[in-house]
């Protein structure tokens, strides 16, 4: 079974407006205990999880937060203690998320030394007022300074995240971003739909009428625009907000979607250990409180791992279901499962069925409709899977 390690780095030198994640600002003087705090985790995990040493890590990943707003010997260390305790391999892919402002060459150099070969890069927009309208704090110039870092240390695996859906994007704007995007030359690229949250800045501002919503339809446009750009320049789509070069998927997301193990460290973390799923505390305070070893003197036990208060609406299998169905590869469905519903959704253009490998996967159109697709599908796959008529 694949095996990954999600690190949550909750630091930002800003809050996006749009954020809802576990990140925080101005708290740079917690790093190195917080650090000391993941190490101590991960050697608890270990133990009460009952992980091999020999057990092959497919993928590292710094998340959050702004991974690299904190000195990389931070991120050396942890992937040394990890190497030091599992089977770390030239194969192992070690992604960092970054901010293109923190981006300098020689803590590139450093993460490369490390280990590190694949470099997230948050790029979001290249319009300047779409940028401004997510209250990014970098700009266009400071996205190629970057990749022009990253090219120098030698890590050749970069990926980038963008974000469409701004009201105050053109269709055509939407393009020059994408267009900007595939000239950094990259593997890999995500492009995920503006939500509005409850909460943060930007759900606020459109509260008080100082910005404006957006609007569903122009994100179905934008999805079709990025759909038909990306594939036009070598991006081939293989899961429903993800598109890659050939063979330059990304390990860390394809464990999520395939139901591997996620060992999680850090605040906010959520992972799934041969089918039990837990999270860490989401405060950065409760989480030190619970776990540093400047704070808690005595051993580590297991009332942090499993947090009670964290529950799913949909079942396992659903969610396997729904996981799988966002991807290219799609779900196995038996030729001898014949359903009314499937085949509607076929001929209406929603879905795609291969027969000689007996799966079914959702086509651009379907994509559109995934919530409601899966809904009826994994409805119909149950009855049929279990023999009932």
């Amino acid at each position: 079974m694949p095996f990954g390690i999600y690190i949550h780095i909750p630091f930002c030198s800003r809050r996006c407006d749009y954020c809802d994640f576990a990140t925080w600002v101005g708290r740079e003087a917690l790093v190195e205990e917080y650090v000391e705090t993941i190490l101590r985790q991960f050697k608890f995990q270990m133990e009460y999880f009952n992980i091999e040493p020999s057990t092959l890590v497919d993928s590292i990943f710094f998340g959050g937060g702004t991974p690299n707003l904190i000195d990389e010997s931070h991120l050396a260390k942890i992937i040394s203690t990890i190497s030091s305790k599992l089977s770390v391999s030239s194969d192992t892919e070690i992604t960092v998320e970054c901010n293109p402002d923190h981006v300098t060459s020689g803590q590139m150099e450093t993460y490369k030394h490390a280990g590190v070969n694949r470099i997230s890069i948050g790029v979001q927009s290249s319009n300047h007022k779409v940028l401004e309208y997510l209250g990014r704090e970098h700009n266009p110039i400071h996205v190629k300074t970057a990749r022009d870092h990253i090219a120098s240390s030698g890590i050749t695996n970069v990926s980038a995240d963008l974000i469409y859906g701004s009201p105050c994007e053109s269709f055509k704007e939407w393009e020059d971003s994408l267009d900007f995007t595939i000239g950094l030359d990259l593997n890999h690229i995500s492009a995920y739909a503006l939500g509005i949250e409850s909460g943060t800045p930007l759900a606020n501002s459109i509260t008080a009428g100082e910005k404006q919503t957006s609007s569903d339809d122009d994100q179905a446009t934008k999805y079709e625009i990025a759909d038909q750009v990306l594939n036009a320049n070598g991006f081939s789509w293989y899961e429903i907000s993800n598109w890659s070069k050939k063979s330059q998927r990304s390990k860390h997301n394809l464990i999520y979607w395939r139901g591997g193990n996620i060992l999680a460290l850090g605040c906010a973390s959520h992972g799934v250990q041969d089918g039990l799923r837990y999270s860490t505390p989401r405060s950065i305070d409760k989480y030190l409180e619970e776990l540093s070893p400047q704070r808690k003197l005595s051993d580590l036990d297991s009332s942090y791992i499993i947090n009670q208060n964290v529950t799913s609406s949909i079942g396992s299998k659903e969610e396997e279901f729904a996981l799988k169905l966002r991807t290219r590869d799609g779900i196995k469905w038996p030729n001898n499962f014949q359903s009314e519903v499937l085949e509607q959704f076929i001929d209406d253009g929603f879905v795609l069925k291969e027969p000689a490998n007996e799966t079914i996967y959702l086509n651009l159109k379907g994509r559109l409709m995934a919530n409601r697709l899966t809904v009826d599908l994994f409805e119909e796959y149950s009855k049929l899977s279990s023999g009932v008529e």
